[in-house]
């Protein structure tokens, strides 16, 4: 329970990517079964088991190319265009330009402080990349 609060409240993410990268990630994992399924019946293959490597051969990359289609249709096309109305409804979006300053750099602040880092702690990031 406590890993979990601290994961949805105390840890800060570097960035926020809006979903972007699970369409990436999808494409990744696709791409590594088919590899698996190839190697799979290189060693079925190897053993003599000549009737599932071709079978894995041949249903594998069918499976998942329906698959992609399937989360494509289902998924990326909806996140590609947002529809009419709900845009027509929708205020317009207003993001106030500090939010993107980090607080040590902000015109009030009393500058950087030794517990700046703390949010970041614990998730095994290079310190070059943050503002730490």
């Amino acid at each position: 329970v406590s890993w979990r609060y601290s994961l949805l409240y105390i840890f800060i993410r570097q960035y926020e990517s809006g979903g972007l990268m699970w369409p990436w990630f999808v494409k990744r994992m696709l791409v590594i079964f088919a590899i698996f399924g190839l190697f799979t019946s290189c060693v079925f293959v190897v053993k003599r088991a000549f009737t599932q490597a071709v079978l894995l051969l041949v249903l594998v990359p069918i499976i998942l190319v329906r698959f992609n289609n399937f989360l494509f249709y289902r998924f990326q096309r909806a996140t590609q265009h947002v529809p009419l109305r709900l845009a027509q409804q929708a205020p317009p979006a207003r993001v106030d330009p500090q939010a993107y300053i980090p607080a040590p750099l902000q015109p009030h602040s009393l500058g950087w402080t030794p517990d700046w880092c703390k949010p970041w702690q614990g998730w095994n990031l290079p310190t070059g990349y943050s503002v730490c």
